[in-house]
């Protein structure tokens, strides 16, 4: 499955640098709770003010992030899609089917009418091809 492996690392190095980021707020909250007593309260509400800014930037990153992440898996599977049916009319041209069903349909049929084999070769051609787009790539209109 190297298009799954390729998308899961594409989506560990998407979210990687948002996970080290959340680690720096949490480091910082461990620091400003530390300092809560030495600093006066007006100093500290604006620093928690500031930290929240930055909590709140980190988690619309993350939703934009998830949401390239969406579409890129969506235009995968679309190719994939594609593909299969690139794969089925192809291997039905070959064996000279004029109707092609999924196994789990048919309640009988003899040996000879059998396609798999010649599908599974026919998707092989295909389905190497498809790549995972990088989410970074992937342009949303997000309306803010």
């Amino acid at each position: 499955n190297r298009v799954l492996d390729l998308k899961s690392d594409i989506i560990i190095t998407t979210y990687g640098h948002l996970r080290a980021d959340l680690e720096k707020l949490q480091k910082q909250d461990q620091e400003l709770t530390a300092q809560k007593k030495k600093l006066g309260d007006a100093e500290y509400k604006k620093k928690v003010a500031r930290l929240q800014g930055e909590l709140d930037s980190l988690q619309q990153k993350y939703r934009d992030q998830e949401q390239q992440v969406m579409a890129a898996t969506q235009l995968t599977l679309e190719k994939i899609k594609e593909d299969v049916q690139k794969a089925i009319q192809k291997a039905a041209e070959k064996e000279g089917a004029g109707v092609v069903l999924d196994k789990s349909i048919v309640l009988h049929t003899g040996d000879d009418s059998d396609m798999t084999d010649t599908f599974i070769k026919m998707m092989n051609k295909y389905v190497d091809k498809v790549e995972y787009p990088n989410p970074t790539t992937i342009n949303l209109k997000i309306g803010r």
